[in-house]
């Protein structure tokens, strides 16, 4: 969300009420409340009916597959939990394109020029944070005896940011 914002895109959000103002100080214009919203319909209000151009999805395949629908033409999804289902868009209608957000991948499948734009990648977000232009979100350090409990709280997705090893 934050890079989309500093590259001057319109950024839409879902995300409960409670912490909309959080969401927008990280670059949102909009925060649509996935509790209480339709999303579908909030979207077509924001967008005067057109829909939208990209879609980075952090949920999971079901979720992936519903953004399908919000998409415009030719528009993007970027999937990070799971891989939408492809069967529910018709053949040769909207044409969506579809991404896979797997940066480990350049090390088991890829080849040194995919970890050489890998290791560009995190050289840009490293001096884009170094010039405070990106919040890496850090929540707070942990030891290493601490990792296994960490784990376990990150998979109850209430966590606001990074949990970070700090070695002793």
């Amino acid at each position: 969300m934050q890079l989309a914002a500093l590259a001057g895109t319109r950024v839409f959000a879902t995300e409960a009420a409670h912490n909309a103002e959080h969401v927008e100080a990280l670059g949102a214009e909009a925060v649509i409340d996935f509790r209480t919203e339709d999303i579908s319909t909030r979207v077509r209000e924001l967008t005067d009916g057109r829909g939208l151009d990209a879609v980075v999805d952090t949920i999971g395949t079901d979720s992936a597959t519903a953004n399908l629908q919000l998409l415009v033409h030719g528009g993007g999804l970027a999937a990070i939990a799971g891989r939408p289902d492809l069967s529910a868009v018709p053949p040769f209608g909207m044409a969506p394109s579809v991404h896979e957000i797997a940066f480990g991948a350049a090390y088991t499948v890829g080849d040194e020029r995919a970890r050489a734009r890998l290791a560009g990648m995190l050289a840009d977000l490293l001096a884009l944070t170094a010039e405070d232009r990106l919040d890496p979100m850090l929540a707070r350090g942990i030891a290493l005896e601490d990792v296994p409990a960490a784990l376990v709280e990150l998979s109850g997705r209430g966590v606001r940011g990074k949990l970070v090893y700090v070695r002793d």
